[in-house]
């Protein structure tokens, strides 16, 4: 919930991102020391799939002999060979202008056919050329995850369950999270392995809440390009402060997710779509004992501050970020955050 070039994370340097993404790069489509592709590169998989683009066979069985349908994939495919490092490295923003120039490319027949069907040229572009399946269970995915989120973070849709790297099986790490692909590789097989398309997640944001709604730049917030921090905020009911204040135990039954006063982004949907405004409803016991804990220890705050800190946010605030960037490594994090700072009266 937090921008991960504003995060603890990457110690607030977009620099260090960057570092971590041209890794990933390294990994996806590694060159050798005579600056030849690898034999596992994107690169070299281009070359092998316009080889099969070329074949007569794949003319006649998957083209109609249709030597227009043929162009198109072997435009497809040059295209892609030229901006490879560009479609990996995109950063957010860029996606759309990618999408734009490819869709004047090929067409949405060359992907689907007419009934629905994923055709053999998106086949082969999904698990022969940008194959996600074999990256994710590659040493390199593991390897570029655990530079950006050490071995533990918070979902970055969520910010509500943990991300691990586990040491599995003595010799080898295992990620023990998702990465949805913010952009869906159903859709946009050519941005499956582009590193700010992929998003890590939990299982519920990505699989049981997400699943194939479709995502924009425009429309939702990829963690990588915007603050969910800065463009929203949790709320507690003002009818239900009275309540607290007035000492009713449990005082608080709901909270609200609203946008902030200079939030720019009216028609976002992130928190429709990935449900958090439902899922947050069952973190009322933590904000009733987070509240509890205000009143209970509110008598340290003038004589005893260093104390009370502690008692309130934890020991080094690991329970409650003093700081914007650590939201990324502290369950619930940021509506801790912002109750609290609601009930100091600070917003």
């Amino acid at each position: 919930m937090i921008k991960v070039g504003n995060s603890c994370l990457v110690q607030k340097s977009k620099g260090n991102l960057q570092t971590i993404a041209d890794f990933h790069l390294s990994k996806v489509n590694p060159i050798r020391k005579d600056t030849k592709p690898s034999l596992n590169s994107i690169t070299h998989k281009l070359l092998l799939a316009k080889k099969t683009f070329l074949d007569k066979g794949y003319l006649l069985n998957f083209c109609n002999n249709d030597k227009k349908h043929q162009s198109r994939l072997l435009k497809f495919v040059d295209y892609c060979s030229i901006n490879i490092n560009r479609i990996i490295l995109a950063e957010p923003n860029v996606f759309k202008n990618i999408i734009s120039e490819i869709n004047k490319i090929v067409i949405p027949s060359d992907w689907n056919d007419i009934h629905g069907n994923k055709t053999e040229f998106h086949r082969i572009i999904s698990e022969n050329v940008f194959n996600y399946s074999g990256y994710r269970n590659s040493k390199g995915c593991i390897d570029t995850y655990k530079k950006l989120i050490g071995t533990q973070a918070q979902c970055f849709y969520c910010n509500n369950h943990k991300m691990d790297v586990v040491k599995y099986e003595s010799t080898k790490d295992k990620l023990f999270f998702d990465l949805d692909h913010f952009y869906l590789k159903s859709k946009y097989p050519y941005l499956s392995l582009s590193f700010f398309n992929l998003i890590p997640c939990c299982g519920l944001c990505n699989s049981t809440v997400r699943g194939s709604i479709e995502f924009t730049n425009d429309n939702h917030i990829n963690p990588y390009e915007n603050c969910f921090d800065s463009e929203y905020r949790f709320r507690l009911p003002l009818e239900q402060l009275v309540k607290l204040n007035i000492g009713c135990d449990n005082p608080f039954s709901s909270v609200d997710i609203e946008l902030r006063e200079n939030s720019k982004r009216v028609n976002d949907f992130s928190v429709r779509d990935l449900k958090l405004a439902e899922r947050y409803q069952n973190e009322i016991t933590t904000i009733n004992n987070l509240a509890m804990k205000y009143i209970k220890y509110s008598y340290l705050k003038d004589e005893f501050l260093d104390v009370y800190v502690d008692m309130i946010y934890g020991l080094n605030y690991c329970d409650i970020p003093q700081c914007p960037e650590y939201i990324s490594v502290v369950q619930l994090g940021k509506l801790k955050r912002d109750i609290i700072t609601q009930l100091l009266g600070e917003d």
